[in-house]
């Protein structure tokens, strides 16, 4: 395990004078492998991890990201916390000495986010210590720390993290609500095949944003305007989608399979899709540990805000699927998507809410980045090569129009929204653009 999961630490770590030691690593070129590793581990978590709905990734990554980054800012010269520009996050804990290593503060408040959200199933839990020990044996070993400065460094990560956890809670997320009973009509969303499973999530559009104000006047306006009448908007809309599934090309099924993303054991969702773009951005750019952190951190906190505004207007609207429409009202009784039409509303697409909220994001600090994503070549899909973070996002939106779960209005719907949230959460978290 430890050589699949230390860090290369980069080398001029080992020749840092005790007094710079404790704010120059995190600051250098390089020194975000450390994020890479953890994304890496939070990824093979997610595989390892069922029963929970898609969107409840969104917190994971929010709150884990978090913690990380303000684990790491008090030891980072020119770079600011960003607790007071988050909803209700007050009083985070103060390190107790200055004399700490602040990448063990890191690398601790990562594995005691993923402790609480992954404990689940207990096959997770040595995966988790084996990267954290890792991580501090090499701060040691290589990097020259001393172990009282690793050991304190672990202290406040873990306070921190706590905190953050703390914190968490607050967000509405696990209140107890009514059964839910979706409303019934022509136009309006039914349980869809294979499962036939009941809504997913439907009361997350109640929850709170981590950013005051993010999702406000982002809601999707209202669809068009449902009918089964031949030649109106709507049939047409609809029998566009299946006019395409009766002749996707190799390369739709494709785009299709690479955004599928579902939490199946195979896939690691949009929320783990985004973070592996990052984590090879970081790679990529050779990018510091403190800069890896804040692009993290804006990303996560707008995909999860995204969430909130797609689930409120998913479930303001409730309109039915494709799958439903195609096999009532266009005599074709038996037709299906050609990946799994998800439990919850049509309107707004989420794949491409959460795509433009993550692009806005990541453009936002790193330009327009030509990248090949190749976060699924371990599970024998190909890479996928893109212009920018915008162009992958919109792949990622068309994929569920090939993939025949979403209708093209709904995907616009989902880009402007994604969008308008992100550039909220930019202007509220005031981060530099180098940061």
């Amino acid at each position: 395990m430890k050589r699949l999961v230390i860090s290369t630490l980069i080398v001029c770590m080992v020749a840092c004078t005790k007094q710079d030691q404790f704010t120059l690593p995190q600051n250098a070129k390089g020194t975000g492998k450390l994020l890479t590793d953890w994304i890496a581990v939070h990824l093979r978590l997610i595989k390892n991890t069922t029963g929970l709905s898609h969107v409840a990734y969104s917190r994971h990554f929010a709150y884990t990201s978090i913690a990380f980054y303000e684990s790491l800012v008090p030891g980072s010269p020119g770079h600011q916390s960003i607790a007071g520009r988050l909803q209700n996050l007050n009083n985070l804990p103060a390190p107790q000495t200055t004399q700490l290593c602040w990448i063990a503060a890191g690398n601790s408040a990562y594995a005691s986010l993923m402790r609480f959200f992954y404990s689940g199933n207990k096959i997770n839990l040595p995966i988790i210590d084996s990267l954290e020990a890792a991580e501090n044996e090499q701060l040691v070993n290589i990097a020259r720390y001393s172990q009282a400065a690793v050991t304190a460094g672990n202290e406040f990560g873990n306070n921190l993290a706590q905190a953050i956890i703390n914190w968490s809670m607050q967000d509405g997320s696990a209140n107890i609500h009514p059964p839910y009973v979706p409303p019934t009509g022509d136009s309006l969303w039914v349980p869809t095949p294979p499962a036939f499973a009941v809504p997913a999530a439907p009361y997350w559009g109640d929850n709170k944003t981590i950013i005051s104000g993010s999702i406000d006047n982002t809601l999707a306006p209202a669809p068009i305007p449902f009918s089964v009448q031949p030649a109106s908007p709507f049939y047409n809309m609809a029998n566009d989608l299946f006019a395409a599934s009766q002749n996707l090309t190799t390369d739709q099924k494709d785009m299709a399979g690479h955004w599928d993303d579902s939490p199946n054991g195979k896939y690691v969702t949009a929320f783990g899709h985004w973070a592996s773009i990052l984590s090879q951005m970081i790679t990529k750019l050779d990018l510091s540990l403190i800069r890896s952190a804040a692009i993290y951190a804006g990303m996560s906190i707008a995909m999860n805000d995204a969430s909130i505004s797609c689930w409120k207007a998913k479930y303001t609207y409730n309109r039915i699927r494709p799958v439903s429409y195609i096999r009532l009202y266009l005599g074709s009784p038996d037709w299906t998507s050609f990946i799994t039409t998800p439990a919850h509303p049509e309107y707004p697409a989420a794949h491409s809410t959460l795509s433009y909220a993550a692009a806005t994001v990541l453009t936002h600090y790193l330009g327009n980045v030509p990248f090949t994503d190749h976060t699924y070549d371990n599970v024998g899909l190909a890479p996928r090569s893109y212009t920018s973070f915008i162009a992958a996002a919109t792949e990622a939106g068309n994929s569920r129009f090939y993939g025949g779960i979403h209708f093209l209005p709904s995907i616009k719907a989902g880009a402007i929204c994604g969008t308008a949230v992100s550039k909220n959460v930019l202007v509220a978290l005031a981060l530099r653009n180098d940061d």
